[in-house]
């Protein structure tokens, strides 16, 4: 799907990206996919991590063959720091660089609140807090040089939560 604006132009057009090396975590399925399409449509060169290697896989595999350019993936489990080290250096050494780097990565609780044991809070936590900190600290020694832009992705779930 290529996206216009009300002129008609299309994202490429509007926002380019060429030339721009980008790391999106979380990018195998909704808001991840989606921002590395667009990220692919207006040039920049990607690497979509996912817990699923085989979803990360596919997610790149079909934005290659709709945008051209390079879409690589990577298996990372971003609640792991070692996992994230390694999945920055596998996307460094694809890419040549980072520029931007997305945490998108993110997980909701699979109870309500008063049913939500303290196994799965520490994964929820480990998962959508320490994977943004442990992203953005690992992209940053990356970028502490020659510049670049972090995105935090949240949910409005920590505004509101569910009962």
């Amino acid at each position: 799907m290529i996206v216009e604006d009300v002129s008609g132009r299309s994202i490429a057009e509007l926002w380019s990206l060429a030339g721009r090396r980008a790391v999106i975590t979380g990018g195998g399925r909704g808001i991840g996919r989606a921002i590395a399409a667009r990220f692919a449509e207006a040039g920049a060169s990607i690497v979509i991590g996912d817990i699923d290697g085989e979803l990360g896989r596919g997610a790149a595999a079909d934005l290659a063959a709709r945008h051209g350019g390079a879409v690589h993936s990577a298996a990372v489990d971003v609640s792991d720091s070692g996992s994230m080290i390694a999945f920055a250096d596998r996307a460094e050494a694809l890419l040549g660089g980072i520029d931007i780097w997305v945490n998108n990565a993110g997980i909701y609780p699979s109870a309500p609140v008063l049913e939500l044991d303290h196994a799965e809070w520490d994964r929820v936590m480990a998962v959508n807090v320490r994977g943004c900190f442990v992203g953005s600290q690992t992209a940053a020694r990356r970028m502490t040089q020659r510049g670049g832009v972090i995105v935090n992705i949240a949910s409005t779930g920590c505004v509101k939560a569910a009962p």
